[in-house]
């Protein structure tokens, strides 16, 4: 009997030795499942974080997109402005440029007249000498 409650003893012994394992464990277990929990979490929130960035992003790129656009279109309408512009300003100097060709045309005829008349009066005083 006294070997038996001496077998019991140990194997007491080696069942509290094998409790005190299994809870060690179990608060590694628990420590490995809260860093885990906790890695998983900050990886959640950097992920969240970078799809914020990656919206603001996109967000941004449309808005400087549109102004963009904006942009080329009014600098479109002013070039068809100056366009228009130096079209009528051309057409301007065009007419212009006629005018003065008639008046030049216009005073060499008259400069021909009057050469012609001088020459003429020219022979005129000439006979009468």
């Amino acid at each position: 009997l006294a070997d038996q409650v001496s077998e019991l003893e140990d194997n007491k012994g080696k069942l509290d030795e094998a409790l005190q394992q299994a809870e060690a464990l179990r608060a590694t277990l628990a420590e490995v499942e809260a860093r885990q929990d906790a890695r998983v979490k900050e990886m959640a929130a950097s992920l969240e974080q970078a799809s914020s960035r990656g919206k603001a992003a996109e967000n941004q790129s449309a808005a400087v997109k549109e102004q963009l656009q904006q942009l080329a279109e009014g600098h479109k309408k002013e070039l068809e402005d100056i366009i228009a512009k130096n079209a009528e300003e051309r057409e301007k100097v065009q007419c212009e440029v006629e005018v003065q060709r008639q008046r030049v045309a216009s005073l060499v005829q008259e400069q021909q007249q009057a050469a012609a008349t001088f020459e003429q009066q020219l022979k005129e005083v000439e006979s009468v000498r």
